[in-house]
C-alpha cells in the first residue's frame, strides 16, 4: 500500500526498495515451490519484461512511489544532519517531520484508513511538493 511506502521513504537512512515492489509486483509462490527447500528467497525475484515495466510506469501506485523517492532524493530537508521530529502517535496516526536549513518535509499518515499526506516546504514557506493519497 502507498501509505506503507510513504512511511518507509520518511524513515532515517536511505530507502531501499526492491524493484518488484516498486512496480507493485506479486509474490511468486510457484517459484518458491519449484526451488524446493531453502527457496524462500525466490518469492520476490520475478523478472519483469520491458512491457510489464512500461505498464507499471503508467499506474498511479508506481508513479506515486517514484514521486516520493524523487522527493526524498531532492528535498534538502532530508539529510544526515537533519532534524527528525516524531509527533506523539496515536493508534491510527503517525506524523514525521524532517527539518534542515529552513526546509521542511512532513508526512501525516492515517494508519487505519491507510492514507497519507506528504509535503515539502522551502525556507520561504512555499510548498514545493504535495502528494495526498
Amino acid at each position: 500500500p502507498a501509505a506503507a511506502r510513504a512511511v518507509q521513504v520518511f524513515m532515517p537512512g536511505k530507502p531501499q526498495v526492491w524493484y518488484l515492489d516498486l512496480f507493485a509486483g506479486r509474490n511468486d509462490h510457484d517459484a518458491v515451490a519449484a526451488a524446493g527447500p531453502g527457496g524462500h528467497k525466490e518469492i520476490n525475484r520475478t523478472n519483469l519484461t520491458a512491457a510489464e515495466v512500461e505498464r507499471g510506469l503508467a499506474t498511479p501506485v508506481v508513479r506515486d512511489q517514484l514521486d516520493l523517492l524523487r522527493f526524498r532524493a531532492r528535498c534538502p530537508a532530508f539529510g544526515f544532519d537533519a532534524d527528525l521530529t516524531v509527533e506523539p502517535a496515536t493508534a491510527d496516526r503517525l506524523v514525521l517531520t524532517w527539518r534542515r536549513a529552513g526546509w521542511q518535509a512532513r508526512l501525516e499518515c492515517d494508519l487505519t484508513a491507510e492514507t497519507f499526506s506528504a509535503t515539502g516546504v522551502d525556507p520561504e514557506g512555499v510548498e514545493t511538493f504535495r502528494l495526498v493519497r
